[in-house]
């Protein structure tokens, strides 16, 4: 029914318009995005033009945009409206212009970041004021692939998550995975957890992932610490 691009890095949409991927071998609904481009590492026009050909509506979203699928409701909670149909040639502008979304469904809740960067982070925790506990959920993906970039002590204590997952076969530095041990955050890593999944059903989080991690001594040491333990 949709698909929503957090931005247009090629790592990001490259797979989305290629004309192997889901846009041109699916029906699709609804194609969203931040409609922040970048003329360095990716056609501007990729997703327009995609949507062209193949008749699929394409729309922007931006902070205060909802949507609700079934019993599921999306807010946006960043990049701002102004920054929409804007161009950055700047990596860490573009990653911090990343789709931030929010998802409800029942008592649980999840949130996904992009690569949003430390300074995406604080700026939109600043943009939330008093609403910034909207933040705060069950399960979150964390930004940038778990680089150092991102996941600033702000954010991680603002999202305080009961699980999170680091995407793109990237493994993350240690000291980024203690501060998620340390609010009992149970962290995932595809690059040794294999593939994810993650189910809420409206009252708990489950995860069941596709490899067994085994023993890791550098980052068991902080799950025995912290008293984490992941399924």
């Amino acid at each position: 029914d949709y698909v929503v691009a957090s931005h247009r890095h090629n790592d990001h949409i490259g797979g989305l318009t290629s004309q192997k991927g889901p846009l041109y071998n699916f029906e699709i609904g609804q194609i969203y995005s931040s409609g922040i481009y970048n003329s360095n590492s990716s056609n501007p026009a990729a997703l327009e033009g995609v949507s062209q050909t193949q008749n699929i509506p394409n729309g922007y979203l931006a902070k205060g945009d909802t949507l609700d699928i079934g019993e599921v409701h999306m807010e946006v909670l960043w990049p701002l409206p102004g920054q929409v149909k804007t161009s950055s040639s700047s990596t860490e502008e573009l990653n911090s212009g990343s789709l931030v979304m929010r998802f409800d469904y029942g008592q649980t809740s999840a949130l996904f970041t992009g690569d949003l960067y430390k300074s995406g982070e604080l700026q939109m925790i600043m943009a939330l004021g008093d609403d910034k506990g909207k933040l705060d959920v069950d399960v979150l993906k964390i930004p940038h692939h778990g680089r150092q970039t991102s996941s600033s002590d702000d954010l991680i204590k603002a999202v305080t998550p009961k699980v999170a997952m680091a995407t793109g076969a990237i493994i993350m530095e240690p000291d980024i995975y203690s501060h998620y041990a340390r609010v009992g955050t149970a962290t995932y890593m595809d690059v040794y957890d294999g593939y994810v999944k993650v189910t809420l059903d409206g009252t708990n989080v489950s995860t069941e992932t596709s490899r067994d991690r085994g023993e890791i001594a550098v980052y068991d040491k902080f799950d025995k610490a912290f008293g984490i333990v992941r399924d």
